[in-house]
């Protein structure tokens, strides 16, 4: 009933990641939990948020489509989304910061 205050609610959180510097990203596969990207950041330009490590990018979906949750213990947050990067394949990725204060 109220989709639209959550997909807001995403977006703006996606800009306030904008900018952020992280350790390493993480995707679970089955039962593993694989690096997929060391020393990056989160970076939001025009109406596309991307995930890069320091080699290239690791994710990026567009804002519309983004859902954003962070971790309990407030050092990361788990990004979602149709990867543009890889084909359009549906993507959970977890980035850890390397520091946040809100």
């Amino acid at each position: 009933m109220f989709k639209f205050l959550k997909k807001n609610n995403d977006v703006k959180t996606a800009h306030e990641l904008s900018g952020i510097v992280i350790k390493y990203s993480t995707e679970r596969e089955n039962d593993l939990e694989l690096v997929v990207g060391k020393a990056g950041s989160l970076m939001v330009r025009e109406d596309t948020f991307f995930i890069y490590s320091s080699v290239d990018t690791v994710f990026s979906t567009k804002l519309d489509d983004i859902k954003i949750s962070f971790l309990m213990s407030g050092d990361g947050a788990i990004i979602s989304g149709p990867d543009l990067t890889h084909g359009g394949v549906y993507r959970s990725v977890i980035v850890h910061f390397t520091y946040y204060r809100k």
